[in-house]
């Protein structure tokens, strides 16, 4: 390894932040983003900032000269653990984002799930806030 590949992978990086940057700036002041609630805008922003830095770390790691294949394998055996590790997160966090998407109900309406019955008081990814009839906080997660 000489020293302009490190110098060469160090100026991708400079370069690839400031583009990640500037191109989530962009992408938090367009319209299709805006228009989302706001669960749902973090969530996409926070998704596409994690996908723009892993490509640019793998091309980092390839200007480096480490063989893609070990590259792809390590990543792919992490996301596996994780994704066992998370596995109830991940549910709860799939059932938010349905909710978000498809709004079976709002902030305000009286709604009776999980065995609870209440008023839903907050709405996010990974639970559901109800103020129950006793005047009770009672938080239910996404997934049930």
């Amino acid at each position: 390894m000489c020293l302009c590949g490190i110098l060469l992978a160090l100026i991708v990086f400079a370069v690839g932040k400031i583009v990640i940057s500037r191109l989530l700036a962009l992408l938090g002041k367009g319209k299709v983003i805006e228009k989302l609630e706001g669960s749902a805008r973090t969530f996409t922003l926070s998704f596409t900032k994690i996908a723009l830095y892993l490509i640019l770390a793998v091309s980092i790691i390839g200007i480096l000269g480490v063989p893609m294949a070990s590259v792809i394998t390590i990543m792919a055996s992490a996301g596996v653990a994780v994704g066992l590790a998370l596995q109830g997160a991940l549910s709860n966090l799939a059932g938010g984002i349905m909710l978000v998407i498809f709004k079976p109900f709002q902030i305000g309406d009286f709604v009776e799930a999980a065995g609870i019955s209440g008023v839903i008081n907050e709405v996010s990814l990974f639970y559901t806030v109800f103020i129950t009839l006793d005047n009770r906080r009672v938080t239910v997660p996404t997934a049930t």
